[in-house]
């Protein structure tokens, strides 16, 4: 009989639900740290060990909860059951695929299956799951005799803080970076001439000498003439000896003056070989080179110096003294060709400095010789320079936030609460005091940002402290009870102080609260809104017997408010119903039918539907609106949080939801910063990461805007990596980088990572030949696995290894790209001002044409490799085909009809068939591909 080897690979349909997380690693500390942080019973919990290598050590762990209706962390990953005990990730599913009686028969349901990609199959038999006790050892007590040890001088139980007894200024811990380099050479003109160089000898400088020589004289003698003849007074004959005199005196300047040109000339051409060999040195004797550099940037001079012919020396070593001013300066007009041939050696030679770990050199060149400041302080950084960094963050950009995290995470703690406690980051402040144990100055510190967040009305805010910094949860439920019913976010406090009692096992408390709740909806004629938070209660609180109670409390105000409620509020109502009652669909729809009687306002008239394919496969599921009145830019998905920017009123606001709507908020992070009402926003996400970028102005500070979880526990900051400084264009990478074109003196792509430490740059300089006059706003950018693609003009460009090659040239401008996921195919969607294309990157002439007719459409390659497009009047999807249908790549879906403006942005939801489409009304739909 044959035999087929079941393996795991991925999914083509939507995920399975999550029934257990797989933790990797081999400390069980690790695993118990996660474990303890999810809402659930721990004492249900089961723990499947998955050995590895070794069998009697295990690589990780999978954890089964008895409730998997939770967020884990980004360390574990998603586990789906099928059959009776048959684990595997959710994205995954079982090759060939068996029937449910092989899957019964191939994995009887005594025993567990473990799938884990990499390690293969795991039989698991019941024995072996753990529980979380098992997972702790009791200390090992021996019987050692501890009583012959010596008093001795006792230390105190911690140390907080080491500190020199005379602390080194940052000239003196720059001045132990340098070494021997360049101690051999006095002058650049000794070094050997490059092989284009013309030969000269001592009489050429004899000659030019001499040329000066009598230059200056003449120079000076005909100015003095002209200055007498002046001062003589001019008559009838003596006016025609004053003219005759006055070409004389104008053929003797002009003699001085084509002497002194020529000395000019004589200069500039000796400027020209200096720099010559300047390049030459560079690229031979990076080392020796840095010593003679032309700077950009940097050394600030005083004056004028005398005009030389020759480089003089400079100190490799980046210095904060150097940065405050110099003496005259011999200021060289150069070429564009040699600017840009220094500026592009400059930054090779800055990366190769980072390369070999001589960070304090390239902290020299950025900012030196490029004028680069922010770059030399992220070079700085990581080569843990961090009170040197820290100053150009607070002085040379202007940034005193990234100052003081620079200084947090170089462990200056007295210098970075001083720091923070001047942003006015009182809990921040508190943490670290807290941290080398002065407690009581946290303490103050906490109460400090309490008082903060109750002057701001973030009650939520200042209860969070009150309990997690300060312990004191009687304060913080004292607080959030005050929150309702007149403040602007009672809901918030309500739910909040729910949580705290559930956290704290004040069961009692809880259904006091609901039975107050529940006589203030008519107190206040509030119902529909007390209704909804004690379904909430119901639903979401760990106890069964406060659950019923409040089910209880919601249903009496359903019952007795919904005759009398107007149609908006029966709505809400209903759906309070529909979520106690989710088995009752009569009540629904006898609501439906009541407030149904009402007739529709008329519709309006729609224009003609464009003719679609006869099996059309696009499905719109739902829409909703944003919750305020915008005009939104950019949007992107951060965990499971839509995040969507826009501007309003002169000011950007961001607003926070479920993917489905749910939960929404909105913020205005940086109501102090005005922001022109066109302005052009970019948005990156991923976890619960989210950087924000305003295209063409100042960097937007990093603020805690954006919060993950139901319980508000995790908030992120949102706002411009530090790294980063005005930026014309950006994209995410595949790893967690950012990639912004930039104007740092000289156009630059810039990559920094994940914390804003700028990785690598490169200047663009060599690709002058670009239409960069037709390019748009925001560059049109894609970051592949392998290369950063760009779109000029009409032309697209790749940037790889320091090269920038042009890819492709089409018909009409590129307005904005788009990529696959990390692990696609590299393949680029490119929008162009009509229609769009797939490009193959790295296939020559491997583009694909589609989205004819459409006008700046937005274009997404989404999880299941479906190609979409939309403009402000259709949605449309693609599949790609083999390629042995050349002529027809990609083959039509379907399409929809869309009436609700301009698209912000598309946007690839979890499920491999699903995407978003928002757009700048504030409408966002969510479609999916039925294949």
């Amino acid at each position: 009989m044959p035999q087929l080897e079941i393996t795991i690979r991925r999914r083509g349909s939507r995920p399975l639900p999550t029934s257990a997380w797989y933790l990797p690693g081999g400390d069980a500390s690790d695993w118990l740290a996660e474990i303890t942080r999810w809402p659930v019973d721990q004492a249900k919990v089961r723990v499947v060990p998955i050995a590895g290598e070794s069998p009697t050590a295990a690589d990780g762990v999978l954890v089964i909860p008895a409730d998997g209706g939770f967020a884990a962390s980004a360390n574990c990953v998603p586990f789906g059951r099928i059959g009776e005990g048959v684990y595997l990730p959710v994205d995954a599913e079982l090759a060939p695929p068996p029937t449910d009686s092989e899957l019964q028969n191939l994995f009887p349901s005594e025993g567990l299956f473990v799938f884990v990609p990499g390690r293969g199959l795991t039989e698991v038999e019941p024995g072996r799951v753990l529980t979380l006790p098992d997972l702790i050892a009791p200390l090992h007590v021996d019987d050692a005799n501890w009583t012959f040890a010596e008093p001795g001088f006792a230390f105190p139980s911690r140390i907080a803080e080491l500190l020199p007894l005379n602390p080194p200024s940052a000239q003196s811990i720059l001045d132990v970076g340098r070494d021997d380099i360049g101690q051999d050479s006095d002058q650049i003109a000794n070094l050997p001439k490059t092989p284009n160089e013309p030969l000269s000898g001592a009489a050429g400088a004899v000659q030019r000498a001499a040329i000066v020589a009598a230059a200056l004289p003449l120079l000076g003698m005909a100015k003095a003439l002209s200055a007498l003849k002046a001062a003589l007074p001019t008559t009838g004959a003596g006016g025609a000896a004053g003219s005759a005199g006055g070409g004389s005196l104008g053929a003797l300047g002009d003699l001085a003056q084509k002497m002194m040109q020529g000395v000019s000339r004589s200069l500039q051409a000796t400027r020209n070989r200096e720099v010559s060999r300047l390049l030459n040195m560079l690229q031979d004797n990076p080392d020796e080179g840095l010593r003679y550099a032309i700077p950009f940037g940097g050394d600030a001079h005083r004056g004028i110096g005398a005009a030389g012919g020759s480089l003089g020396r400079r100190d490799v070593n980046f210095s904060l003294g150097g940065l405050g001013g110099g003496g005259p300066a011999d200021v060289w007009e150069l070429s564009y060709e040699h600017q840009q041939q220094l500026i592009q050696r400059y930054r090779d030679l800055a990366d190769r400095e980072m390369r070999l770990g001589r960070f304090r050199r390239a902290a020299y060149i950025f900012a030196q010789l490029l004028g680069d400041f922010r770059s030399a302080a992220s070079a700085l950084e990581r080569g843990k320079h961090f009170r040197e960094a820290a100053v150009l963050y607070s002085e040379q950009l202007r940034n005193p936030k990234a100052a003081a995290e620079c200084l947090e995470r170089g462990e200056l703690w007295n210098e970075a609460i001083e720091a923070y406690r001047e942003l006015g980051h009182h809990e921040k402040v508190g943490d670290l005091l807290a941290h080398i144990d002065r407690l009581e100055e946290a303490r103050q510190a906490y109460h400090a940002a309490a008082d903060e967040l109750r002057d701001k009305h973030d009650l939520v805010g200042a209860a969070r402290l009150y309990v997690e910094k300060l312990c004191d949860a009687d304060l913080a439920l004292s607080v959030l009870d005050d929150g309702w019913p007149h403040t602007s976010h009672s809901a918030r406090c309500v739910k909040a102080g729910f949580g705290i009692r559930a956290r704290l096992g004040r069961h009692e408390e809880s259904a006091s609260r609901i039975d107050f709740l529940f006589e203030q909806a008519s107190a206040l004629g509030r119902h529909a809104e007390v209704a909804e938070l004690l379904a909430d209660a119901c639903t979401q609180y760990p106890e069964a017997a406060v659950q019923q109670h409040a089910m209880g409390r919601a249903g009496a105000i359903v019952v007795t408010r919904l005759q009398f409620s107007g149609a908006d509020e029966a709505r809400r109502l209903t759906r309070v119903y529909t979520r106690l009652h989710p088995e009752d669909t009569l009540l629904p729809r006898d609501v439906q039918r009541f407030h149904g009687q009402v007739p529709p306002a008329a519709a309006p008239a729609q224009p003609p539907q464009r003719p679609r394919p006869r099996d059309n496969k696009l499905t719109l599921l739902s829409q909703f609106e944003l919750p305020c009145d915008a005009s939104w830019r950019a949007a992107t998905i951060a965990g499971d949080q839509l995040i969507v920017a826009g501007v309003a009123d002169g000011r950007i606001v961001l607003s926070q939801s479920d993917l489905d709507g749910r939960n929404a908020r909105t913020t205005r992070p940086w109501s102090g910063v005005p922001t022109r009402s066109d302005a052009l926003l970019l948005l990156h996400g991923s976890d619960h990461q989210v950087h924000l970028i305003a295209v063409g102005e100042p960097p937007l500070t990093p603020v805690p805007a954006i919060e993950f979880n139901d319980n508000g526990r995790v908030v992120a900051d949102v706002g411009t990596p530090r790294g980063v400084g005005l930026v014309w264009g950006s994209a995410a990478g595949t790893l967690g980088q950012t990639w912004t074109i930039e104007d740092r003196d000289d156009p630059v792509v810039v990559c920094v990572d994940r914390d804003g430490v700028v990785v690598s740059s490169q200047s663009l300089l060599q690709s002058a030949d670009l239409p960069w006059d037709e390019v748009a706003t925001p560059v049109p950018m894609c970051a592949t696995s392998r290369r950063l693609v760009l779109g000029i003009g009409a032309s697209l460009a790749s940037v790889q290894g320091g090269q920038v090659d042009t890819i492709e040239e089409f018909p009409t401008r590129i307005t904005a790209m788009a990529g696959g996921g990390p692990y696609a195919a590299q393949q680029v969607c490119v929008s162009l001002e009509s229609g769009a294309a797939l490009v193959r990157v790295g296939f020559a002439g491997h583009v694909t044409s589609f989205a004819e007719g459409m006008d700046h459409p937005l274009t997404l390659i989404i999880r299941g490799g479906f190609v979409v497009a939309a403009d402000d009047s259709r949605v449309a999807v693609w599949q790609p085909r083999g390629r042995q249908d050349e002529r027809r790549w990609l083959a039509p879906l379907g399409d929809q009809r869309y009436q609700h403006g301009r698209p912000a942005a598309l946007l690839a939801l979890p499920a491999t068939d699903q995407f978003a489409v928002v757009s700048e009304s504030g409408v966002v739909s969510h479609f999916e591909v039925n294949t």
